[in-house]
């Protein structure tokens, strides 16, 4: 499976989570008459005394009955905004899943071009691997290769797996994994792509990688500030931050096939 297909599948649901927050639109909804209500419950057939929920905007119009045991404070802006968080969690696990499959799709082809040189030597290059380590145990596979090739395949086996264990989806992984692929400048590379500003797209990126780590470990606190209610999340704001997400991911899938693809042709140019 195709590393975007891998993200699509994921990202869906944050698509999907925004989607239905903006079909119950807490902030857009409008009241319901009392002609109107009526007329609904005998269309419905529905009982005088049941309590019903309506909600209605320019988008959707939906009844909750009694027996869905659900309060009418449940759509209410400060609940529904769970909706939002889900979103930017369902975003960033999208990239947790990507740029690992983006490595292993496409650093087999750039390791047996390069071999020795593979691996860029510095920057977020090197602090992604400052913990990498071969142990004792490993290296009777590597040794007993017959060939450079073999021995070659086993070692990009282990970098794989080293990466698979770290966080990718952030602003300093994302660079690691494009300089990895052979994209010498990524922000730079990406924000071209995409036809933003690369600096605002690292932004963006670390926002929503912050943001997310704040829903998942602290209920969407600030770290420091447990003791204090939730974070205001916004619409336009989580939107805004989920489709950078798809653009970045976009981005590097792009780069990352021409680049792989440039480093064949060079080499069998040689």
């Amino acid at each position: 499976m195709r590393p975007l297909t891998i993200f699509e599948s994921h990202f869906r649901a944050a698509e999907v989570l925004i989607k239905v927050y903006r079909l119950l639109d807490p902030e857009g909804g409008r009241g319901v008459s009392p002609e109107t209500l009526s007329q609904l419950r005998k269309l419905m057939d529905y009982e005088p005394t049941e309590p019903l929920i309506v909600l209605l905007n320019d988008l959707f119009v939906g009844i909750v009955r009694e027996r869905a045991q659900v309060h009418p404070a449940f759509f209410q802006p400060a609940n529904l905004s769970l909706l939002l968080r889900q979103a930017v969690v369902s975003a960033c696990t999208a990239m947790d899943v990507f740029f690992p499959a983006l490595l292993e799709a496409h650093l087999p082809g750039v390791v047996e071009v390069r071999q020795r040189n593979f691996l860029p030597s510095g920057g977020d290059v090197r602090n992604l691997f400052r913990d990498f380590s071969l142990r004792l145990d490993e290296l009777p596979a590597l040794i007993e290769q017959g060939e450079a090739a073999g021995r070659w395949n086993v070692l990009t086996r282990r970098v794989l797996d080293y990466c698979r264990e770290r966080t990718l989806s952030n602003v300093n992984g994302i660079s690691a994994v494009m300089l990895m692929l052979g994209t010498d400048d990524p922000w730079r590379g990406i924000g071209t792509r995409v036809g933003a500003n690369e600096r605002s797209l690292r932004d963006q990126i670390a926002n929503i990688a912050k943001r997310r780590n704040d829903i998942v470990h602290r209920g969407d606190r600030a770290l420091g500030r447990t003791d204090e209610d939730p974070q205001h999340i916004d619409y336009a704001w989580t939107t805004s931050h989920v489709n950078t997400v798809q653009s970045v991911v976009l981005a590097c899938d792009a780069l990352a096939e021409d680049s792989v693809r440039q480093l064949q042709a060079d080499a069998g140019g040689v």
